[in-house]
């Protein structure tokens, strides 16, 4: 850590905090200038061991998102969600946009988390929801059914499901793969549920930190980095992206997973609890497939990510 501007002893603090008994967390791993500055798991995983990303996989489908802005298969973000979902046109939804889809702004009934995640077919759940007010004129809730869209956007646009597409589009240059889970009708959940090793993740964490280049290469535009990075950066959480502080943004999942990128430190930082892939060993979420990951009984994102900044203060 040392050669790499950050306290070793601060880095300490902030790994016995993260990993305090009850925390239940298996991984945390920091990358500072490229390089991996801090790494540690549970008694019992290691680092070809899966995390599970929760709602951090939203992250990834927002940068999917650009990337098929980027490729022409999506023509702007002011385009209704109807040109790609013909069920919606001539309906009261077919004014909605993929900017309102990208900003939560759909005025589509929020749902509850539980109630999508045991859906059979968590899409037409998704897009069954009635109107409540007018697309646009405000910030919902945070709503997963409409990361689910977004996920059907990706792939009436680009032709493939959103795990094939992170593959080809950005996974086979930045060295990352996951398993990410469908629904028993095959649709993939974007908003959740991207399995794969926090080394990986913290790869995708990187791509951000960097302005979306990797190796001297654009994979996605320092455009999009800004549009849906920016809201984050000003505390709001846009574009699927949340507030991380001290100039950074984050990929954050329920019960505490994390993938924080500062770019003007050039930092990634990841924390990831103990996972189980439970039932059959597919993923294909049903009554018998589940993730396994547990409430940690004293973590805070921001204390800790405070705790690993802090470990720059002297730079």
């Amino acid at each position: 850590p040392d050669s790499q501007g950050l306290c070793p002893d601060a880095l300490d603090s902030a790994m016995h905090y993260a990993f305090e008994a009850g925390n239940d967390t298996g991984a945390v791993l920091l990358v500072r200038n490229g390089y991996i500055v801090a790494e540690r798991y549970s008694q019992d995983r290691e680092a070809s061991d899966l995390a599970t990303s929760w709602s951090v996989a939203k992250s990834l489908a927002s940068a999917l998102m650009g990337a098929a802005l980027e490729d022409g298969l999506i023509g702007r973000l002011e385009q209704r969600v109807s040109e790609f979902i013909p069920a919606w046109q001539a309906t009261d939804k077919s004014e909605i946009s993929l900017e309102h889809l990208m900003t939560l702004r759909t005025a589509l009934k929020t749902v509850d988390a539980t109630d999508l995640y045991a859906a059979p077919d968590q899409l037409q759940f998704s897009l069954d929801r009635e109107r409540i007010g007018e697309p646009g004129e405000k910030h919902y809730d945070y709503s997963n059914a409409d990361v689910m869209i977004a996920g059907e956007v990706l792939r009436s646009a680009t032709g493939m499901p959103a795990g094939a597409y992170l593959d080809q589009r950005i996974g086979a240059a930045i060295g990352f793969s996951g398993d990410w889970w469908t629904d028993t009708a095959g649709h993939v959940l974007t908003y959740c549920c991207l399995d794969a090793t926090p080394r990986r993740f913290a790869r995708f964490g990187l791509l951000f930190a960097r302005g979306g280049a990797w190796d001297g290469t654009a994979l996605l535009t320092s455009d999009w980095i800004e549009r849906s990075t920016g809201p984050a950066r000003d505390g709001e959480y846009l574009f699927y992206w949340w507030p991380a502080g001290s100039g950074g943004f984050g990929a954050f999942g329920l019960h505490g997973q994390i993938v924080a990128a500062y770019p003007e430190v050039d930092m990634v930082v990841t924390r990831f609890s103990r996972y189980t892939r439970l039932g059959d060993g597919r993923a294909v979420r049903d009554e018998d497939n589940y993730h396994g990951t547990e409430e940690p009984s004293n973590f805070d994102n921001a204390t800790f990510l405070a705790m690993v900044f802090e470990a720059l203060a002297d730079e």
